[in-house]
């Protein structure tokens, strides 16, 4: 079962992400990365999208399902990314996020 997040939770994990995925993974076939994002060393995702757009563009999960349910335990990302992360059986962990890569 998916892990349920707040409102308040998803929307201070939506703002720490600044309206982008924040999927990282390199193997991830889903992810929109571009030459400008590449070339500047960030491997996030480059899809953005506006909070409004819950549920069309993008989807909060948790990186730990075992996690709390505190924002530092959901990453936003693209449905793209979520899709194939489901599709691929990847993790939700980490490598979702830049600050995991530290």
């Amino acid at each position: 079962m998916p892990k349920r997040f707040t409102p308040e939770v998803i929307k201070e994990a939506f703002l720490r992400a600044k309206g982008r995925c924040e999927c990282t993974l390199l193997n991830c076939k889903a992810h929109g990365r571009t030459p400008l994002t590449l070339a500047k060393g960030d491997p996030r995702c480059a899809r953005t999208f506006f909070f409004t757009e819950q549920g069309d563009k993008w989807t909060a999960r948790p990186i730990d399902p075992a996690g709390s349910s505190t924002s530092a335990n959901c990453t936003i990302l693209c449905l793209q990314c979520a899709e194939e992360r489901d599709e691929e059986n990847l993790p939700s962990g980490p490598g979702t996020r830049k600050e995991d890569e530290r």
